[in-house]
């Protein structure tokens, strides 16, 4: 286990189980795919750990995380693929915030994928884990060549373009193992 807190699983009370998401270089998403859902806006989790979406720019979310008093940043993205939504964050550069984005970010500015659902008044995330990504590429279940996929200590990284992308994560997206389910949030406001 990796120590870290992934902040979906955190909102969710729980620690990270596995080394954590896969991170990737492009989005998954090109600005004229992306789309809006009311039900995602407002905050999501329990006590001092939760999920706040708010209207971003254009088509977009912000998204703040908060884990007690350390809080972080990102930018929200929204799509569908086969009808299913995903979403892709990406830290922002919190100006003038002492100590930046500090309840979870990626040690370099990479993208997170996830797929949603939103039920009952209850945001349920599926991260697309690097465990995953790893096994596949050790037993060759996925067509990918080191210059698409790089690997740092514990993180892995994702070079794939956004095409690429959305065909890996359209090829797998119910794949238990690839897309974990995270506990639900439900709707504090």
């Amino acid at each position: 286990m990796r120590g870290a807190k992934l902040f979906v699983i955190a909102a969710a009370g729980l620690l990270m189980a596995s080394c954590g998401p896969a991170l990737t270089l492009n989005p998954l998403f090109e600005e004229s795919e992306l789309v809006l859902d009311p039900a995602l806006l407002g905050t999501w989790g329990e006590g001092e750990t939760f999920m706040k979406f708010e209207c971003g720019d254009r088509k977009t979310y912000k998204l703040t995380y908060r884990d007690g008093t350390k809080e972080s940043v990102f930018e929200a993205k929204l799509g569908q693929l086969d009808g299913q939504l995903f979403m892709d964050i990406y830290p922002v550069d919190q100006e003038g915030s002492e100590g930046g984005n500090e309840a979870y970010a990626p040690l370099v500015p990479m993208h997170t994928i996830m797929k949603v659902e939103i039920e009952d008044d209850q945001l349920v995330l599926y991260l697309l884990d690097s465990d995953w990504v790893q096994k596949q590429l050790d037993e060759g279940g996925l067509q990918l060549d080191a210059e698409h996929v790089l690997k740092t200590g514990d993180n892995l990284f994702i070079t794939l373009s956004t095409d690429r992308l959305q065909d890996l994560v359209r090829n797998h997206a119910y794949e238990d193992e690839a897309f974990p389910r995270s506990d639900p949030l439900p709707r504090i406001e």
